[in-house]
């Protein structure tokens, strides 16, 4: 196995505390719209997605599509929230810093929530602007297209790559990327992070450096 030379952080469940922020904000412009959906189900449906992939979905559920403002409304709306209620995840920038491996963080995200989100978290200053959007190349996880986007422009083989993801869309991407891939399970997804072919999973980020350390 190659050494590792570089280690990807997904953004959203893995550095900052934001899956149940963002879906419990889904979930209710959806109850908006007469659709019903809890923030459980929608944890469960769209963690890890792209606005593509909750599109598609409720066209396909309701046969009817979303608004075109569906997305500029929820983004208005997430900001306000992760503004007043967004925390890291617990024991994560302790994590980092014991990792002595190159970093970056690959998200389906904007790049503009990503950079606003490490920023409100205190985590910005780990990754400066080693920072890979979906948007940028407008391909979404579970495609490998991201990872494989950043590990071009960190100048780093996909083989030597580690990736750390907390959904099965993530995992999936960096295994068809061809890179290994460690699952934070802290949310309670454990046995979907399994099934989707992680490499190891973990519910503890104090467990992280030692994982990266045994591969």
């Amino acid at each position: 196995m190659n050494p590792l030379q570089l280690i990807i952080f997904d953004c959203d469940g893995v550095l900052v505390d934001s899956e149940a922020i963002s879906n419990r904000l889904v979930a209710e412009l959806l109850q908006e719209l007469s659709i019903p959906m809890s923030t459980e189900e929608s944890l469960r449906q769209f963690a890890g997605t792209s606005m593509e992939y909750i599109r598609n979905y409720i066209h396909q559920l309701t046969g009817q599509p979303l608004p075109e403002n569906f997305e500029a409304i929820y983004r208005k709306r997430s900001a306000l929230a992760f503004a007043e209620e967004l925390q890291p995840i617990e024991g994560v920038a302790r994590a980092i810093e014991a990792i002595p491996l190159p970093r970056c963080v690959a998200s389906n995200g904007p790049r503009e929530k990503i950079v606003t989100n490490l920023k409100i978290t205190g985590l910005s200053s780990f990754f400066n602007d080693r920072l890979f959007s979906a948007y940028d190349i407008q391909r979404w996880k579970p495609a490998p297209d991201l990872y494989l986007h950043a590990a071009d422009q960190m100048q780093v083989a996909t083989q030597q790559c580690v990736v750390v993801e907390d959904s099965s869309a993530g995992v999936q991407a960096a295994i068809a990327a061809g890179m290994r891939v460690l699952a934070y399970g802290g949310s309670g997804n454990a046995d979907r992070l399994q099934a989707a072919g992680a490499t190891q999973v973990f519910e503890h980020m104090s467990e992280l450096p030692g994982l990266v350390s045994r591969l």
